[in-house]
């Protein structure tokens, strides 16, 4: 796997540094949706980069994280507990870096004591969840567990 500026080289299909600038200049992208979505999908390789040491992409899973912990607090704030459970679902979250950088985060959580919890269903799972609320079907505990113990559960 390609490391640094050769991943985010090969990612935008540039051979160097002054192709980079140019298509940044140009922002990259006209449709502000399809921009947005290359950016987010190049994800991976900025978090991986982080975990490997590069400054560069540390500082911008940093700034991502404060960002995230800003929705957390936003929504911490609507509970009364001061102690407010956290998960994070999605590989970025979930990268090693990301995860650390998280859980550090959540230690020094504003106005509440915010801690991990690991999600106990995935993503997917919650979504035929609510699908299932949505048209009347009751969810019980015994189907949450049939959810979580499926060989299809995805993480």
């Amino acid at each position: 796997m390609k490391h640094g500026f050769e991943s985010v080289q090969s990612y935008w299909n540039v051979e160097n540094m002054e192709q980079l600038r140019l298509l940044a200049a140009a922002g990259f992208m006209e449709e502000s949706k399809e921009r947005n979505k290359k950016f987010g999908d190049m994800a991976p390789i900025i978090t991986i980069a982080a975990e490997a040491g590069s400054p560069l992409a540390q500082n911008v899973c940093d700034e991502a994280m404060k960002q995230i912990m800003v929705g957390v607090e936003i929504l911490g704030s609507f509970f009364q507990s001061d102690h407010v459970s956290v998960t994070g679902i999605g590989s970025v979250v979930n990268s090693p870096y990301m995860k650390l950088k998280f859980n550090e985060s959540l230690r020094f959580g504003k106005n509440k004591q915010y801690v991990y919890k690991a999600p106990e269903l995935s993503a997917a799972s919650g979504a035929v969840i609510k699908a299932l609320q949505h048209v009347s079907v009751p969810v019980d505990a015994r189907m949450i567990e049939f959810m979580r113990r499926h060989p299809h559960t995805a993480w």
